[in-house]
């Protein structure tokens, strides 16, 4: 919950370092964000067709590192998770590939914000509460 006493915004968090996937979540949760956290280390590490039983509702925003092990990439599991949830659900993609073709395979995603490593914790809550609020 924020100081106000309420609960944020449904999260979806994707990341393949387990180090900085708890420190995000951490973070994420102290603020007031309700998160799912996923440790990805492979394909067989996020269940997507599972992911409506194991969350109360639908995540009202993902946020998930861009390269991953192995494949699909993060804008690929963006894609399959709102096929699962018939939503176009607003995501946050990051990551430390400052290339251009990074850059145009997340421009070319609808509803994609691009952040390049490192994020401040502080900006990351500023990004989510506005692609959250439109």
């Amino acid at each position: 919950m924020n100081a106000a006493g309420n609960t944020l915004a449904r999260v979806l968090l994707i990341e393949d370092d387990a180090m900085l996937l708890q420190a995000m979540e951490d973070y994420l949760n102290h603020v007031g964000f309700q998160i799912t956290a996923c440790h990805y280390t492979g394909p067989s590490a996020l269940d997507i067709a599972g992911l409506p039983a194991l969350m109360d509702a639908p995540p009202e925003i993902i946020i998930s590192d861009y390269r991953l092990p192995g494949t699909p990439s993060g804008l690929d599991l963006i894609g399959q998770i709102r096929d699962v949830f018939g939503a176009e659900i607003p995501a946050i993609m990051f990551t430390g590939d400052v290339t251009r073709e990074a850059a145009a395979n997340v421009a070319a995603v609808a509803s994609v914000k691009l952040l390049i490593k490192p994020v401040r914790m502080s900006v990351l809550v500023e990004e989510i509460e506005a692609v959250v609020a439109g």
